[in-house]
């Protein structure tokens, strides 16, 4: 009850019990608090979890990574400032906080400052998670990978491309390149053949519509 206090979903009120005299703790559950509460969680949620995002901080770090830097990334968004207080929070190892925020650092999502106590001489180091460098970044990478499967759709709808016949991975070239080969395979010299492209057009399509979909779910959790 204390924690569910502490996050503003219950209220208490101290009452003196008139024939005992003793003090009872009357608790109340504020339902708009938890509502509201579980609102912002879906939104922080979606701007982690979010299939581009997640593809995105994969580029930055190790897989084994991936849901510690999640995990960092929130507790910077609570305001948990300080390398040490994240360890305890997320009881992630202190050496792996330290190694995946300065990750964070390189990537211009996360800056810190340092300051040195005058008694100890010993430098500290808070640090803030970068949200508009973030949303950015994510936007970035979102719009380059997008306009580069556009490209490539294009390109398969309006040319046609030739395939070693009998190791398609040998060899791929358009009609000119497949021209300069007089039509043979470079690697093996077996006949190159037209190449079906219908499955990877669909597959484009469809990764296509989905990341449009995810990106718009993106917008809309950080616009709340």
């Amino acid at each position: 009850l204390n924690k569910l206090h502490e996050l503003s979903i219950t209220e208490c009120e101290e009452k003196e019990d008139p024939e005992t005299k003793k003090t009872q703790v009357l608790w109340k559950f504020n339902e708009e608090n938890l509502n509201e509460k579980i609102e912002e969680f879906s939104r922080q949620n979606e701007i982690i979890n979010n299939p581009i995002s997640n593809d995105f901080l994969e580029e930055k770090v190790d897989s084994n990574d991936l849901e510690y830097i999640k995990y960092i990334i929130l507790a910077l968004i609570d305001g948990i400032e300080t390398d040490e207080a994240i360890h305890e929070k997320t009881n992630i190892k202190l050496n792996t906080v330290r190694k995946l925020l300065y990750k964070l650092h390189d990537a211009s999502i996360a800056n810190y400052k340092r300051n040195k106590d005058p008694e100890t001489q010993w430098f500290t180091y808070t640090w803030r998670f970068e949200k508009e460098e973030y949303i950015e970044k994510i936007t970035e990478f979102h719009t380059k990978r997008l306009n580069a499967r556009e490209s490539t759709l294009e390109d398969l709808e309006n040319n046609l491309y030739f395939v070693c016949c009998m190791e398609p991975e040998h060899f791929k070239g358009d009609y000119a390149e497949s021209s300069e080969f007089e039509f043979y395979c470079p690697v093996c010299d077996y006949e190159l053949e037209p190449y079906d492209a219908k499955k990877e057009k669909t597959q484009l399509k469809r990764r296509i519509t989905i990341d449009k979909k995810n990106f718009k779910k993106f917008e809309e959790s950080i616009n709340e």
